[in-house]
């Protein structure tokens, strides 16, 4: 008499459970956590695309104004966003690339590119929507230099002839939310070559940046 008690619960249980041992069930009830970890530990990204202007360094001790268009991509640990103020959180690394086309027919393009570095100082924006952002860049700037307009540009070191020159940037700068993954963003830069001497070459650069 005892034992069918036992049976019906024993097979009760083991129905209760069969969800539990079903590939499918199991998949369907794990994979909602798994996602959410994955995007716990993917990276956040962010793409800016940017006008600029360099005040490039001569031998007169004047400045030669040349524009053109650069582009950003960062990369900020998402795992470190569990805590927005931690400077792990404000910390981002990326790759940078400016192009300076031949312009007034000075006869020379350019082209800045390399690694950086960016930092948020604040823990919180300014007024909910301003964000001040510190930067070092590391790369190389690029002159490319017509045979025919070698004259044209010898006032300029870095166009007397096509070179490469290591070239540092720091600079600093702010972003303002427009809506949530869009803001705008401008900053000045200090860039400066290292060939024959060095030279300093003032930069300022506004765009627009999403993050994803």
């Amino acid at each position: 008499m005892t034992t069918r008690p036992i049976a019906r619960r024993a097979l009760i249980a083991c129905l209760a459970g069969a969800p539990l041992l079903d590939p499918a069930s199991l998949s369907a009830q794990l994979a909602p956590r798994y996602a959410a970890e994955l995007d716990a530990a993917a990276p956040v990204r962010a793409v800016e695309g940017f006008l600029t202007r360099y005040q490039l360094d001569t031998d007169r001790g004047s400045r030669l104004a040349v524009d053109g268009v650069g582009g950003r991509l960062a990369w900020t640990s998402a795992a470190a966003l569990t805590d927005p103020a931690s400077l792990a959180a404000r910390t981002s690394v990326g790759v940078f690339g400016v192009f300076l086309p031949e312009q007034n027919r000075l006869g020379f393009s350019m082209l800045h590119a390399g690694a950086e570095l960016g930092v948020r100082p604040l823990a919180a924006p300014l007024l909910a929507r301003i964000e001040p952002t510190l930067s070092f860049g590391l790369g190389a700037l690029r002159t490319h230099v017509a045979e025919r307009s070698q004259s044209r540009a010898r006032n300029l070191v870095l166009a007397d002839r096509s070179n490469v020159a290591l070239a540092l940037s720091p600079g600093a700068g702010a972003r303002v939310a427009i809506v949530p993954g869009l803001d705008l963003r401008g900053d000045v830069r200090d860039v400066v070559t290292l060939r024959d001497g060095v030279r300093h070459h003032a930069a300022w650069g506004v765009g627009l940046g999403m993050t994803f």
